[in-house]
């Protein structure tokens, strides 16, 4: 399963919170260690002393995205559109006289 949620690093940045993250890394890696060369091994240790210490982290709160579009340029292009049917139906009415 795939987890897309991105940590709070910033919380880093106080003392606290890094020792914290620190000992946490450190305990998980001493109860994980064992004597192996199998790299994949070594990787899943750590890979699970990381995830088990992102517990102090939290999860980044999602910050609310602006519109890509803003109300103004919605009403300029449907104006646009409009004038753009009645450009058309203009021409076809000359057209068929």
């Amino acid at each position: 399963m795939l987890n897309n949620s991105k940590w709070a690093v910033s919380k880093l940045k106080e003392k606290e919170e890094t020792e914290d993250y620190n000992n946490r890394i450190k305990q998980n890696l001493n109860y994980t260690v064992t004597e192996t060369t199998d790299t994949n091994q070594q990787w899943e240790n750590l890979k699970h002393a990381t995830t088990a210490a992102k517990a102090t982290l939290g999860k980044l709160k999602q910050q609310p995205r602006k519109p890509w579009i803003s109300e103004k340029t919605i009403t300029l292009i449907e104006q646009r559109n409009t004038n753009m049917i009645k450009t058309k139906a203009n021409i076809t009415n000359l057209e068929i006289l």
